[in-house]
This record gives C-alpha cells, structure tokens and sequence, in this order.
C-alpha cells in the first residue's frame, strides 16, 4: 500500500530546514533533504490560482504520491494580471540529484502583459524529483598481488583478495573479496636425458592428484548408529549432506590440513581440525553427541600410529578405585553420579595371517570413539578426573622376555616392535561436551600430565606411561587441566594415582 509520510518542519528564522518522507510503491520510504525555510513554505503551496488553471491537468503525481512543485518567481503569481498572455513551458530540466530528493526547474515566457503594468504570473517553477532512498555500496580495497601457482604443470590455480573497508547499508552490494584462475596449463613432461651424460638428470612427475575422501557421521555413543541428513563441510570443499548410512565423499582431495564441520538439528555442532593424506584410505569418523545425551560426555579417539588399545578411565572420586568408570567397570554409580563407557574400543592387527586384539568386545579394523557419559555431575561439591592408559604397554611392562602373553589374542609381534614413547605418537584427542556445548579439547603429546614417563619397565620395549589429562569442578563445571605437582590446588587430579 503507498502512503505519504507527515512532513516534520524544523523552522528557527530565516535559517530553518525541512526534511519530508514519502513511501514509494514498493513500500519503501524515501526521505528528502533540507531546504531552507522560504523555499519550504513555497514548496508545500500548491498551483491554486486562476492563471495557472490550466496546469491542474498534469495532476503533479509520481505513482500516487504527490510531486511538490512551486513557482520561483512567487511575487508574480501573488499579483497576478489576468491580461496576461504566457507562452508554452520548455522541457523539464535535469533532476538535481539521481536519488536522495532533487528538483528540477523549467520556465516559459510572457507573450503580452496586462495594460496597467501588472504581473504575468509565474515565469519559472521548480518540483520535486527523484525521491528514493539513495543506496549506499561496500567500498573494497585495492586487489592484493596473484599469488603464486599451485602447481608447476598439470594445470593449477592462483588467487589474489580484497578487504572490505566499509559496509553497506540494507540495500547495498559488496563485490567480490576473492578472485582465482588457472595457471600452468602445460601437461608435466619427464625431461630427456642425453645419451653423453653419465649422470642422469632428475626427472620431474607430474603431481599426484587428489583421491575421493569419505567421511562417516554416527553417534558418538555407538559409532553403529549413522546419523542421516547431517550437514558436512571439509574446508572449502561443497558442504554436502550425509546418506541414510552417514556417508558424505569428495572427490579429488589433497594432503592437507582441513577443518571439517558437521551439523545436524538434533546434535551439538560438531567441529574439528583435521590432517588427511592420500595414501590413508580408511573412512574418517565424524562423532556427534545427541544434546540430550548426558550432563558431560568425554570422547577418547586415536590413529593407528603405535598403539593399538588405549583406555579411558573416568573417576568420580580420583581416590577410590570403585568410583572409576573403565573397561572393567562400564557402568558406575558413585557420589550420585551415574557413569557409562559407551563402547570400548581397540584396533585389530593382523600377525601370521591372524586376527590379534586386546580388548574383547570392541575390536575393530577402523578408528571409532571410546565414549564416556556422565549423568548427575553438576550443582553439588566435589570433582570428576580424567585419564587415558596405555593398556596394550602397561600389560607387558613386567612381562619377562619370552613369557607367555596376557591372552592368546594379544599381538605379539606388535608388543615386541613397539618403542617406549609412542603412547604421545598415538595422535590421541579427547574432547569435552558440557550439555549442548563442546567445552573442552586435549591433544597427545602437548596437553595434560605425564605420568611414570620414565619408569623403567621389566619388558625395555614396554610403557607403564599414563596420560592425566582434567578435573571438573562439580559445582561451578570448571575444566581444569591436570597438574599433578599442585598439590591440593585446581587441576591436582588427586595426585594423579601417586
């Protein structure tokens, strides 16, 4: 619907100003700009007398908001002759302004006057024009240099950007920040090596090119449940949508450090940093916790580098070994808090053809979670701690050369090719969920405490090492990473097991 705006007038002498507002037939106001006070009050007067009778035919509207218009030469309508004889009005002149509320003027001449030497009227008159709002763009600054190729040969690409130095207002346009085309178009072409020279020559290859890259997206309680309809992004790679068995692939990825983003309408936001190579096959896991899960749910994942059994142990009192929550003792009630290891987790390895494992009901080929949950945590005294064991070292550690090992199942071969240290070459991660929100993350070999790093094991290729990583604060929900050496201060962890 259009309407017209009540005009505010601001008048103070002589030196007054009027600033109106008329709505366009979008629905969009248009606000003028300021004028002095004579020319307002001549403005909002509009052609009422009987020599200009004639221009009442042109109904002086835009659409159907009304155009102001008003006689330059006032004093000549006010004592108007009705002798006179005028000529025609010349064309409308250009509009002052393109947007913003300009005027435009035109005039006409006085053919005959009247007798008695009075006025003819007006001769020249002006009106409103170009009333909407004008649209104020982003100002960009100046193109950054391209950049250099991607690749030498093969066809790669080069880039160059700009900031935006100021903002538009609603109706404004940015262009473009970025900018990129292809470069070094030319196949890779091995060099000829002369048939004199007794020194071959390096021969370049063409670069190896990405591989199609699949993730899995599942819950993080049990990595048999696929989430559907997930939204996933790896980089600047197309965010794509998981299938109904929580698949999501590109293709043509390249080594590279990537941040991969998953997200989903019944879980928390699921973003992590990520290192992919090509020669790594395996389906990357995307783990995600359903917001209603628990108070607290802490995730322990870990490569294929150098272990093969890792083992979280949650304790809900840090100084009695019936409140820790492990793989011997998965569902725990203790200090009123209820906590469950979701699954236990441990890669298989194959020795002699065989299948070797170290943990009983949670083997698998490919990485998955080792998921605790926590329920009654908050609102009372006390605190929660955190650590991961090296199960697979720790079991050997006093395990005499040649004795026979813990289980038929257990690897062997892996165990006697293993280094004391891997356990912070595992890539392990752990991260921290509080209610919809992810708190906290730790990473192997940089955060947390070290414990038993340098105790000699009876097996030298054994680890008794353990990983003290944090304590919650139960009533105020504080995570705090370990520091064993703060005796009875925040982060304590209770010793960690001294």
């Amino acid at each position: 619907m259009r309407f017209v705006c009540l005009i505010a007038l601001l008048v103070s002498g002589v030196s007054g100003e009027m600033s109106g507002c008329v709505a366009d037939s979008d629905g969009s106001r248009t606000c003028h700009g300021s004028f002095a006070s004579g020319d307002v009050t001549s403005l909002l007067q509009m052609q009422t007398r009987q020599q200009d009778a004639e221009e009442h035919d042109d109904k002086l509207v835009a659409g159907s908001a009304k155009v102001t218009r008003r006689c330059l030469d006032q004093d000549a309508v006010d004592h108007f002759d009705p002798d006179c004889v005028m000529g025609d009005w010349t064309d409308w002149g250009d509009c002052t302004k393109t947007c913003g509320s300009g005027t435009r003027s035109r005039s006409r001449k006085e053919i005959s006057g009247p007798a008695d030497g009075g006025k003819c009227g007006c001769h020249e008159e002006a009106e409103t024009c170009n009333s909407k709002e004008c649209t104020v763009d982003c100002q960009m600054g100046e193109w950054s240099a391209w950049t250099a190729c991607s690749k030498t040969c093969g066809g790669g690409t080069s880039s160059r950007s700009r900031e935006v130095l100021s903002t538009p207002d609603v109706q404004g346009l940015c262009d473009c920040t970025k900018e990129a085309k292809a470069c070094n178009k030319d196949d890779c072409v091995p060099i000829v090596i002369p048939n004199d020279v007794t020194t071959p020559a390096p021969v370049p290859t063409t670069p190896v090119p990405g591989v199609k890259l699949c993730v899995n997206v599942r819950e993080a309680v049990n990595f048999e449940n696929k989430i559907e309809s997930a939204m996933v992004k790896l980089g600047e790679k197309e965010e794509k949508q998981s299938d109904s068995q929580g698949d999501v692939c590109w293709d043509n990825v390249a080594d590279g450090d990537y941040t991969l983003v998953a997200t989903h309408k019944d879980y928390v936001k699921f973003t992590e940093k990520v290192s992919f190579v090509v020669s790594h096959t395996d389906v990357y896991g995307v783990d995600m916790v359903k917001e209603t899960t628990g108070d607290w749910v802490i995730i322990l994942k870990w490569g294929e580098e150098g272990m093969v059994d890792l083992d979280a142990y949650t304790w809900t009192d840090p100084l009695e070994s019936a409140c820790k929550v492990a793989y011997n003792q998965r569902d725990v009630t203790c200090k009123g808090i209820h906590g469950k290891l979701d699954q236990d987790h441990c890669f298989e390895v194959m020795e002699n053809d065989k299948v070797k494992y170290t943990c009983t009901d949670g083997h698998s080929k490919g990485a998955k979670p080792e998921t605790t949950t926590l329920t009654g945590v908050d609102g009372v005294d006390g605190e929660v701690v955190f650590q991961v064991a090296n199960y697979w070292g720790s079991q050997m550690c006093y395990q005499e050369s040649g004795a026979d090992l813990p289980t038929p199942e257990f690897p062997k071969e892996d165990i006697l090719n293993n280094v004391k240290g891997v356990f912070k070459q595992s890539k392990a991660e752990v991260t921290v969920y509080h209610g919809d929100q992810l708190v906290a993350t730790f990473n192997a070999a940089n955060d947390g405490h070290w414990m038993w790093s340098d105790f000699q094991c009876t097996n030298p290729n054994a680890s008794a090492e353990e990983w003290w990583l944090f304590s919650i604060n139960r009533m105020t929900g504080t995570v705090t990473p370990c520091d064993c050496t703060n005796n009875g201060g925040p982060g304590y962890c209770g010793g960690c097991g001294r």
